[in-house]
């Protein structure tokens, strides 16, 4: 740059570089890189959080086949002890509150 001072205001002058071929196909070559691996970032992040929530879904299905067949059996059992009574109310109002089927 070369300035040269003309009263109270200063003029600058600007050199413009060009880019070499090499330059500028390393500059795009890196802006690419970085946006697929972004891209790639996120489908990875959506696989993932996809899988995440079908596995909750299955363990809760399997947690509540399991709390079904619980109650269905101290509902159908006869007389209970006071233990067994409170045991099969608890899991009863537990299946009721997951919103399992079956109730």
């Amino acid at each position: 740059m070369s300035e040269a001072p003309q009263g109270d205001v200063q003029v600058v002058s600007i050199r413009r570089t060009k880019i070499d071929a090499r330059t500028a196909w390393s500059l795009i070559m890196v802006v690419l890189s970085c946006l697929l691996l972004s891209i790639g970032s996120m489908i990875y992040a959506s696989h993932v959080s996809n899988a995440s929530v079908k596995r909750a879904q299955d363990n809760t299905r399997q947690f509540c086949a399991l709390m079904i067949t619980l109650d269905s059996a101290y509902q159908a059992a006869p007389k209970l002890s006071s233990t067994g009574q409170l045991v099969a109310k608890e899991v009863h109002q537990l299946v009721k509150s997951l919103g399992c089927d079956g109730t």
